[in-house]
């Protein structure tokens, strides 16, 4: 099973391979359980 987010990643990165998509955390809102993941 492929999660519906690495076929739209591999779809930019075959139209636009000169494009960075990061993530990160920022000091700006709450602290959650999503932060564990970075």
């Amino acid at each position: 099973m492929v999660h519906w987010s690495d076929v739209i990643g591999a779809r930019l990165v075959e139209q636009r391979p000169d494009h960075l998509v990061n993530t990160g955390i920022t000091p700006s809102g709450e602290f959650h359980i999503g932060h564990l993941r970075e």
